[in-house]
């Protein structure tokens, strides 16, 4: 059996996610259920319970903390869109059937993808 050994440095991914339903951006429960449900779908590995602040319009933001790294997610009611940032030592392209599993369970029109990239630092 071949031992994983996480790379050096992981990969930060970006989705956000339109023209989703108004109950997935204020029912921070079922969206815990979503997450967690997919995330142990795909071999993530959830380390303690996901923690969730919820604000006056009912737009939430929620961590769950991953073996992995972690996972983030920040509604926002006023433009039916909500983001999730995840870090990730597995793979850049890891989180993406997870996040396409994700956008049908909660209806959302369309995806954009963002992934971390190389800023140059300017010699001194």
């Amino acid at each position: 059996m071949e031992v994983y050994k996480a790379a050096p440095v992981g990969h930060e991914v970006s989705y956000v996610f339109y023209e989703v339903p108004e109950k997935f951006l204020t029912d921070g429960e079922s969206m815990k259920e979503i997450l967690v449900e997919g995330l142990k779908h795909f071999d993530f590995t959830i380390v303690g319970e996901p923690c969730m602040k919820i604000f006056p319009n009912g737009s939430y933001t929620m961590i769950i903390i991953l073996s992995e790294s972690h996972l983030a997610v920040h509604t926002y009611k006023e433009h039916n869109s909500l983001y999730i940032g995840m870090y990730s030592c597995r793979g850049p392209h890891d989180c993406d059937e997870m996040m396409m599993y994700f956008a049908y369970s909660v209806y959302a029109e369309e995806i954009l993808r963002t992934t971390d990239s190389p800023i140059p630092v300017k010699k001194r």
